[in-house]
């Protein structure tokens, strides 16, 4: 009885050892199976957050370079006076210049076009898309050099008229010229161009927002600016004008008032008018002042005289 005792314990012994190598190695090899899916897991996962951090770079670049395209200049506050670049006489740029230092003026307001339009100043760009300047000789490369050697300030006056056009496309191919030729003039060394607008509405604050990114997209050189034309500031909802006025402020460097438009209705009164008017756009946004040129120099003290005491510091005349 003790033998087979002994014998059947011995009999249990064995199929326990061997019930537990079993298990042992069952185990072992769920360990591994289960090693293996983590690592497999885990790679894929590796994978797929490498390409969502890499659309994430993508994606970011290309916010950072449109907030780059839009991000707003610095813009100086300027008392330009006006000083064309080419005249009927004999006297030279350089000469209209050297009148303004001796006066402690040290910056000019310079027409680059007239209000329909024709250049006042040689360009390539304009040429090569068809708008030659023939009778034109003053290129801005000689005048940025004689301003920059005087430690001048060069505002340029534009004027666009494509907004006169109903037909949208038309617009935008004379939009996407007058962008080029101002691009140009930016990169020629010219400090701001403002640009007048008479015609732009309500209707065009998108198309104008466009362009003037346009242009910045174009060239970081320098500032621009767009004045508020009438066609918005006396419109009737004066809610309205307010939330345009701020919507241009926040796209564009810096906004302007063209006070000049009216070349019979310039009066000192009219004018003083005007800017009481809109005194708080005008320093809301610190707009540039767009003043009318004349030819008697009490004239002309008379203006400035009426925009600085309205605490306006921040004008330029244009002829």
């Amino acid at each position: 009885m003790n033998g087979r005792n002994r014998h059947n314990k011995y009999r249990r012994s064995v199929y326990r050892r061997h019930n537990l190598g079993i298990i042992v190695l069952i185990s072992a090899i769920s360990l591994v199976i289960i090693i293996g899916v983590f690592l497999i897991v885990g790679n894929l996962l590796h994978k797929q957050s490498e390409k969502r951090n890499d659309e994430i770079d993508t994606d970011t670049s290309e916010v950072t370079e449109d907030l780059n395209v839009t991000e707003k200049s610095e813009v100086k506050s300027i008392k330009g006076h006006s000083v064309l670049l080419e005249t009927t006489d004999t006297s030279f740029f350089s000469d209209r210049i050297d009148a303004l230092t001796e006066k402690q003026i040290f910056a000019a307001s310079i027409p680059l076009n007239t209000e329909d339009g024709s250049l006042l100043f040689k360009s390539s760009v304009a040429e090569e898309l068809g708008y030659p300047t023939s009778g034109v000789k003053v290129t801005l490369k000689s005048a940025v050099s004689t301003a920059e050697q005087r430690n001048v300030y060069l505002s340029g006056v534009f004027y666009v008229n494509a907004f006169s056009e109903k037909d949208a496309l038309l617009r935008s191919v004379e939009l996407s010229r007058s962008a080029a030729i101002i691009a140009e003039a930016l990169m020629a060394g010219i400090n701001d161009v403002v640009i007048i607008a008479p015609h732009m509405t309500e209707e065009h604050i998108d198309e104008a927002i466009r362009f003037v990114q346009d242009i910045k997209y174009l060239t970081d050189n320098g500032a621009v600016g767009l004045t508020v034309s009438n066609n918005i500031l006396s419109l009737e909802n004066k809610n309205r004008v307010s939330e345009i006025i701020s919507m241009l402020d926040s796209k564009i460097d810096f906004l302007a008032m063209d006070l000049s438009s009216d070349k019979n209705d310039s009066t000192v009164d009219n004018i003083e008018n005007m800017i009481n008017t809109e005194k708080l756009y005008l320093h809301m946004y610190k707009m540039r002042v767009l003043l009318p040129f004349y030819s008697t120099s009490d004239d002309q003290n008379s203006v400035i005289a009426v925009v600085e005491n309205s605490g306006i510091s921040n004008y330029q005349i244009i002829q």
